[in-house]
C-alpha cells in the first residue's frame, strides 16, 4: 500500500468516528480529486545515487559528460518543482467544494517568498475526467494568474499515460517573479511508472521530449531532441539518446547528432557506468570528446 492510501486510510477512520457518513464522504471524495494530480513518487534517482541538480548542458558541452545522467536531472527538476507546488494539497483542505470542483488555496509559494498559489480542480459528472488549473500571484488577494493546466483521464489517453500537466514559466514569473522561461508538459501514467517530460524553449534545447519507464527497478530512457551545437549555426541538430539499466544500477547509453549545421556529418557518442554511477566507458565516433575506459567494462550491449 502506498504511502498516500495508507494515509487515506488513517484519516478515514477519524473522520468516521467524528463526523459520521458525511465527513467520510467528503474525505473519500477530496481524496478522488488529490488522485488525479501528479504521481510523484517514482524515484529518478541516477543509477548509483542522486541526481545532481546541475545545470542542463548546452552545445558541444553534451559529450563532455554522461548524457543519461544529465536528461534525468532535467526530468528530476520538473518532478522537484511539481511537488513544490502541488505538495500542500496533500495536507491541506479545500477552502471551496462543489459536486465536482474543489479549491485550494490561496497558499503561500516557498520559490517565490510573499507570492501565493491557488489551485482550481474540476470533473465531468461521470468522474471520467479531471482538469487542472494552477494560479498564481503577488499577494492572497490576487489578481490571479493562470500559468499550469492540465488533465486526468480515467482512460489512458496515451500509451499507458493518464495525466498531463503544462507549465508556463513566463507567466509564472509575470506573476511572482520566481522561475526562468519557456513551457513544458509533464505527463505521467498510474502509479508513476512511466513519465514523459516535453521541453519548448528551455536553455539550449528548442524541443526536447524525454520519456523514462521504471520497471522492477531498473530503467529505460529515450530522449528525442533539437539542440544547436554551435550557437553561430543558422540550424538546430537532432539529437537522440536511449538509456538502460538494472536494479543494481548499472547501465548503457548511446547518443546520436545529426542534421542541421553537421550537414551530412553524424556523431554517435557512448557510455556506461558502474552499479555505483561511476563512469566506465565513454567514447564518439569522431573523437568530439575524451574516450575513457573500456567497452568490455560494460555490463550491457548496445541499446
Amino acid at each position: 500500500m502506498s504511502p498516500r492510501f495508507a494515509a487515506a486510510g488513517l484519516g478515514l477512520a477519524t473522520l468516521t468516528a467524528c463526523g459520521g457518513d458525511l465527513s467520510n464522504a467528503v474525505f473519500v471524495e477530496d481524496a478522488a480529486f488529490r488522485a488525479a494530480l501528479p504521481q510523484l513518487g517514482a524515484s529518478l534517482a541516477w543509477p548509483g545515487g542522486e541526481v545532481t541538480a546541475e545545470e542542463p548542458a548546452e552545445g558541444a558541452e553534451l559529450l563532455a559528460l554522461p548524457p543519461t545522467q544529465d536528461a534525468l536531472a532535467e526530468l528530476a527538476n520538473a518532478q522537484d518543482l511539481l511537488l513544490l507546488t502541488l505538495s500542500p494539497v496533500q495536507s491541506l483542505s479545500p477552502s471551496e467544494r462543489g459536486e465536482d470542483f474543489r479549491v485550494w488555496g490561496p497558499y503561500p509559494f516557498d520559490a517565490a517568498p510573499g507570492s501565493f498559489l491557488r489551485l482550481e480542480m474540476s470533473r465531468t459528472r461521470d468522474r471520467s475526467l479531471y482538469s487542472v488549473a494552477l494560479q498564481a500571484a503577488a499577494t492572497s488577494l490576487g489578481p490571479w494568474t493562470e500559468f499550469s493546466v492540465g488533465l486526468w483521464s480515467e482512460e489512458p489517453f496515451e500509451d499507458d499515460l493518464v495525466g498531463e500537466l503544462s507549465w508556463d514559466w513566463d507567466a509564472l514569473f509575470a506573476a511572482t517573479g520566481a522561475g526562468g522561461e519557456g513551457r513544458f508538459t509533464f505527463a505521467w501514467s498510474e502509479g508513476g511508472e512511466r513519465l514523459r517530460l516535453s521541453l519548448a524553449e528551455i536553455v539550449a534545447l528548442d524541443e526536447a521530449t524525454m520519456s523514462v519507464t521504471l520497471v522492477e527497478g531498473g530503467g529505460e530512457l529515450n530522449v528525442e531532441a533539437r539542440v544547436d551545437l554551435d550557437d553561430a549555426g543558422a540550424l538546430p541538430e537532432s539529437l537522440t539518446l536511449r538509456s538502460v539499466w538494472d536494479a543494481a544500477g548499472a547501465g548503457r547509453g548511446s547518443m546520436r547528432l545529426s542534421g542541421g549545421d553537421l550537414g551530412l556529418v553524424s556523431n554517435t557518442a557512448e557510455h556506461c557506468w558502474a552499479e555505483d554511477g561511476s563512469l566506465r566507458w565513454f567514447s564518439d565516433e569522431e573523437g568530439w570528446g575524451t574516450t575513457t575506459g573500456d567497452e568490455a567494462a560494460c555490463a550491457f550491449p548496445p541499446p
